[in-house]
């Protein structure tokens, strides 16, 4: 039997596929982030830094949730949550910061995001926290 979030995302799927933007530069993280939300029904598309993020969602993929990393090349995760906020088409999008930094949870806190995932808990708890962010 599901419980009632998994059948509140489950109808949601029926509909449409949920789509998550993945910001991270781990090219092998990011590939086994894309493949885990892609076999649980998301439609995922990864970039790699601040730019193609702006170019992507600019273009009009319209994410349903932004997951980012803390750490982004020379950037942060906090300019992809600022640039959101800033933007009134953007705001009400749900932000997961993720991150192997030990500062993560408190940097998280601190700019508001959405919600905070270790980075070495993300096999276990990704999709769940997905689920639980996107249902509220």
């Amino acid at each position: 039997m599901r419980n009632s979030v998994e059948a509140q995302v489950m109808d949601l799927k029926a509909a449409k596929p949920l789509k998550i933007l993945l910001v991270d530069d781990d090219r092998f993280l990011a590939h086994f982030m894309v493949k885990c939300l892609e076999h649980h029904g998301f439609d995922c598309l990864n970039v790699f830094n601040q730019s193609e993020f702006i170019e992507t969602i600019e273009g009009g993929f319209a994410p349903d949730m932004v997951v980012t990393d803390l750490h982004i090349q020379s950037e942060s995760g906090c300019d992809i949550l600022k640039y959101l906020r800033s933007n009134l088409r953007f705001r009400d999008i749900p932000v997961l910061l993720i991150s192997s930094d030990g500062a993560g949870h408190k940097i998280a806190a601190e700019h508001k995001f959405s919600s905070f995932l270790p980075k070495n808990n993300l096999h276990r708890d990704l999709v769940a926290r997905i689920h639980q962010l996107i249902s509220r």
